[in-house]
Protein backbone atom coordinates (compact mmCIF):
# COMPACT_ATOMS: atom_id res chain seq x y z
CA UNK A 1 0.00 0.00 0.00
CA UNK A 2 2.64 2.50 0.69
CA UNK A 3 4.25 1.86 -2.48
CA UNK A 4 1.32 2.80 -4.34
CA UNK A 5 1.04 6.00 -2.35
CA UNK A 6 4.27 6.90 -3.14
CA UNK A 7 4.27 6.24 -6.80
CA UNK A 8 2.05 8.96 -7.43
CA UNK A 9 3.75 12.25 -6.05
CA UNK A 10 6.99 10.70 -7.64
CA UNK A 11 5.84 10.52 -10.74
CA UNK A 12 4.09 14.07 -10.43
CA UNK A 13 8.13 15.69 -9.33
CA UNK A 14 9.61 13.58 -12.10
CA UNK A 15 7.39 15.43 -14.51
CA UNK A 16 7.65 18.67 -12.68
CA UNK A 17 11.76 18.10 -12.91
CA UNK A 18 11.32 17.24 -16.72
CA UNK A 19 9.77 20.10 -17.49
CA UNK A 20 11.83 22.82 -15.82
CA UNK A 21 14.58 21.14 -17.24
CA UNK A 22 13.39 21.77 -20.70
CA UNK A 23 12.25 25.22 -20.29
CA UNK A 24 15.72 26.27 -18.72
CA UNK A 25 17.51 24.48 -22.02
CA UNK A 26 14.88 26.60 -24.05
CA UNK A 27 16.12 29.81 -21.75
CA UNK A 28 19.98 28.96 -22.62
CA UNK A 29 19.50 28.44 -26.31
CA UNK A 30 21.24 29.36 -28.70
CA UNK A 31 18.99 30.40 -31.61
CA UNK A 32 15.67 32.09 -31.73
CA UNK A 33 12.62 30.21 -30.97
CA UNK A 34 8.86 30.70 -32.02
CA UNK A 35 5.99 31.17 -29.29
CA UNK A 36 5.07 27.71 -28.29
CA UNK A 37 1.67 26.38 -29.58
CA UNK A 38 -1.20 27.74 -27.20
CA UNK A 39 -3.15 24.71 -28.04
CA UNK A 40 -6.76 24.73 -29.53
CA UNK A 41 -8.52 25.83 -26.30
CA UNK A 42 -6.42 28.56 -26.20
CA UNK A 43 -8.68 31.62 -26.95
CA UNK A 44 -5.81 32.68 -29.58
CA UNK A 45 -7.22 30.04 -31.73
CA UNK A 46 -8.56 31.10 -35.16
CA UNK A 47 -8.83 28.06 -37.11
CA UNK A 48 -7.06 24.24 -38.46
CA UNK A 49 -7.14 22.52 -41.78
CA UNK A 50 -5.41 20.02 -43.30
CA UNK A 51 -3.30 21.31 -46.87
CA UNK A 52 -3.17 18.78 -49.29
CA UNK A 53 -0.22 19.62 -51.17
CA UNK A 54 2.27 19.54 -48.26
CA UNK A 55 0.20 16.91 -46.62
CA UNK A 56 0.08 19.39 -43.24
CA UNK A 57 -2.51 19.78 -40.56
CA UNK A 58 -2.06 23.29 -39.65
CA UNK A 59 -3.14 25.28 -36.77
CA UNK A 60 -3.92 29.21 -37.25
CA UNK A 61 -3.99 31.47 -33.89
CA UNK A 62 -4.01 35.05 -33.05
CA UNK A 63 -1.02 35.69 -30.15
CA UNK A 64 -1.65 39.56 -29.76
CA UNK A 65 -5.62 39.48 -30.29
CA UNK A 66 -5.51 41.93 -33.18
CA UNK A 67 -8.45 39.93 -35.42
CA UNK A 68 -5.36 38.83 -37.50
CA UNK A 69 -3.48 35.70 -37.92
CA UNK A 70 0.08 36.16 -36.32
CA UNK A 71 1.32 32.62 -35.73
CA UNK A 72 1.14 28.82 -36.95
CA UNK A 73 2.15 25.15 -36.70
CA UNK A 74 2.06 22.79 -38.87
CA UNK A 75 2.13 18.70 -38.36
CA UNK A 76 2.66 16.09 -41.01
CA UNK A 77 0.17 13.63 -42.08
CA UNK A 78 0.92 11.02 -44.19
CA UNK A 79 -2.53 9.80 -45.40
CA UNK A 80 -5.84 11.21 -45.59
CA UNK A 81 -9.00 10.24 -47.11
CA UNK A 82 -12.95 12.05 -47.45
CA UNK A 83 -15.74 10.50 -45.86
CA UNK A 84 -19.39 10.34 -47.92
CA UNK A 85 -20.29 13.94 -46.11
CA UNK A 86 -16.97 15.46 -47.11
CA UNK A 87 -15.04 15.16 -44.23
CA UNK A 88 -11.47 14.72 -44.64
CA UNK A 89 -9.36 12.80 -42.03
CA UNK A 90 -5.78 12.00 -41.86
CA UNK A 91 -3.49 9.41 -40.13
CA UNK A 92 -1.98 9.12 -38.12
CA UNK A 93 -4.11 11.24 -36.24
CA UNK A 94 -2.31 14.76 -36.33
CA UNK A 95 -4.52 16.26 -33.73
CA UNK A 96 -2.45 13.43 -31.20
CA UNK A 97 0.70 14.62 -32.28
CA UNK A 98 1.48 16.59 -29.41
CA UNK A 99 4.44 18.84 -31.02
CA UNK A 100 4.51 20.48 -34.98
CA UNK A 101 6.91 19.90 -37.67
CA UNK A 102 6.61 23.76 -38.72
CA UNK A 103 6.35 26.65 -36.60
CA UNK A 104 5.75 29.70 -38.12
CA UNK A 105 5.60 33.68 -36.38
CA UNK A 106 4.95 36.78 -38.30
CA UNK A 107 7.47 38.63 -35.84
CA UNK A 108 6.95 41.91 -37.59
CA UNK A 109 3.36 42.08 -37.77
CA UNK A 110 2.65 42.59 -41.67
CA UNK A 111 0.19 39.84 -42.03
CA UNK A 112 2.92 37.60 -43.91
CA UNK A 113 5.06 34.72 -43.01
CA UNK A 114 8.53 34.85 -44.37
CA UNK A 115 10.58 32.42 -44.38
CA UNK A 116 13.48 34.52 -45.63
CA UNK A 117 13.01 36.87 -42.70
CA UNK A 118 13.66 33.74 -39.77
CA UNK A 119 10.16 33.94 -39.57
CA UNK A 120 9.46 29.90 -39.76
CA UNK A 121 11.35 26.87 -37.99
CA UNK A 122 11.24 23.46 -38.55
CA UNK A 123 11.45 20.78 -35.87
CA UNK A 124 12.50 17.71 -37.61
CA UNK A 125 12.04 15.44 -34.62
CA UNK A 126 8.72 16.75 -33.73
CA UNK A 127 9.28 15.82 -30.16
CA UNK A 128 9.43 19.68 -28.80
CA UNK A 129 12.81 19.35 -27.37
CA UNK A 130 13.74 23.29 -28.34
CA UNK A 131 17.10 22.23 -29.31
CA UNK A 132 15.98 20.67 -32.02
CA UNK A 133 13.80 23.56 -33.12
CA UNK A 134 15.83 25.62 -35.73
CA UNK A 135 15.05 28.38 -38.27
CA UNK A 136 13.69 26.81 -41.77
CA UNK A 137 16.36 27.22 -44.58
CA UNK A 138 14.47 26.22 -47.48
CA UNK A 139 17.14 26.05 -49.73
CA UNK A 140 18.95 23.11 -47.69
CA UNK A 141 16.05 21.65 -45.26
Amino acid sequence: MLKKILVIPVFILFLFTANMAIAWACDKSEHELPPMEPGRTDESFVDDNIVGIPELYVRLFDLDGDGRVDYMTGRKIFEKYVDEDGNTFATPNPWEKPFPLFYWYDANGNGKFEDWKNEMWINSETDGDCQNIRIYNFLTD
